[in-house]
């Protein structure tokens, strides 16, 4: 979940957030670590600044931007023994996009008609066991 907030006076900002660098949510049962939480200030733009977990009276000016970008769970069991069509369904649900699928589960999802490529996907699988960081 990402929520950006803008201010519309000057301002100044406690927050008391945990590990936004360190400890990543774990996988487990060969599942993927999830990302951890964020908080950046004008994200995007030439004065963008990224903020540790905890900061104390941070100013922000009217117009500023923060964005908080909440951490995400972790992945449960091996992402190449999920279901094609499980994963096609995530991405028709609008969880994770037909590039990451591949990317995390080496399903290949045509991306006209959002079908899965079985013979594409069955070698991209095996492609990913034979070279796990390929």
């Amino acid at each position: 979940m990402v929520r950006v907030n803008r201010f519309l006076v000057d301002t100044i900002v406690t927050c008391e957030g945990e590990r936004h660098d360190t400890d990543p949510p774990w996988g487990i049962f060969g599942g993927h670590d999830g990302a951890n939480a964020s908080m950046i200030r004008n994200a995007g733009q030439a004065n963008e600044e990224r903020w540790p977990s905890k900061v104390t009276a941070a100013r922000l000016s009217a117009g500023d931007t923060l964005q908080i970008t909440v951490p995400n769970s972790a992945g449960y069991g091996d992402p190449l023994e999920r279901d094609p069509e499980l994963v096609r369904s995530d991405v028709l649900d609008g969880y994770t996009t037909v590039e990451l699928a591949e990317r995390d589960y080496g399903v290949v999802i045509d991306p006209e008609s959002l079908a899965v490529d079985q013979e594409a996907t069955s070698r991209r699988r095996k492609e990913r066991i034979a070279a796990p960081n390929a």
